[in-house]
């Protein structure tokens, strides 16, 4: 799984290979319900904040364990620095449509 190789992707520009070679987003989401979710076009979240998204959000969190949240916490800049603060405060709508996509297809 991509938690235990983490450790290995501590410094910027690492790489590690996973078991089998490939990782599909079902690996990660495992059992999560993907039918039923939130949509809209938005930003990305690192400066600048370019509207150039589509974001897909999922009305249920998926279920990390704690130990694996940790293992993030040591993930580096290009300076070597933990990358901490990583997130930015709500941004206004500005105007952004949001759709909600239930049921099953």
């Amino acid at each position: 799984m991509i938690f235990n190789r983490l450790p290995d992707l501590v410094e910027m520009d690492s790489n590690s290979t996973l078991p089998g070679g490939h990782m599909t987003l079902g690996h990660i989401l495992g059992d999560l319900n993907t039918k039923t979710f939130f949509t809209y076009t938005g930003s990305l979240t690192t400066p600048g904040c370019a509207e150039a998204v589509t974001w897909h959000v999922f009305p249920e969190p998926l279920p990390i364990a704690f130990e694996n949240i940790e293992k993030f916490w040591n993930i580096q800049d290009a300076n070597g620095d933990q990358m901490t603060d990583n997130y930015r405060p709500l941004q206004e709508l500005n105007g952004r449509v949001i759709l909600y996509r239930g049921g099953s297809y």
